[in-house]
């Protein structure tokens, strides 16, 4: 099989994104079977808890469930509450014809959304002020 090269650096870099970007599941899921074995630890966990509650109570998003990125250390949190929300959307499908209709074969299709919202209260002080600004990229395909 024979991959042209605008092809091949597109893969490349959807695979190159997608690991960079993507928050290995298996730790993630160890981190939820792991059971606190001291007292202090029972603490931190409750105080976790506690934030996340926070959290919820505020508005904020809890990005530890709904992301595979997580909360990125802090950094997401920190420019959430300074009046700034960037996520990173991509999709990626490969279709594959195997017999019928006008032609066999595969293709790759690829979609990126960088979407970033913006509070005008939080960044600038200006009431009821916000921007948002969505940047689309279509990959593949024909």
């Amino acid at each position: 099989m024979f991959i042209h090269g605008n092809r091949l650096q597109t893969l490349a870099t959807a695979l190159l994104l997608s690991s960079l970007l993507v928050r290995p599941l298996a730790t993630h899921a160890a981190d939820d079977l792991v059971e606190p074995k001291t007292v202090g630890e029972r603490e931190e966990t409750s105080e976790a808890v506690a934030t996340a509650e926070a959290s919820a109570n505020d508005g904020a998003p809890n990005w530890e469930e709904n992301t595979l990125t997580g909360n990125w250390n802090g950094a997401r949190q920190k420019m959430y509450d300074s009046g700034v929300q960037a996520d990173l959307l991509y999709t990626a499908n490969f279709l594959h014809n195997s017999s019928g209709g006008l032609k066999t074969g595969g293709a790759y299709m690829g979609h990126i959304d960088l979407i970033m919202q913006f509070d005008g209260q939080k960044l600038l002080g200006w009431e009821g002020g916000s921007a948002y600004l969505q940047w689309i990229s279509n990959s593949g395909g024909r």
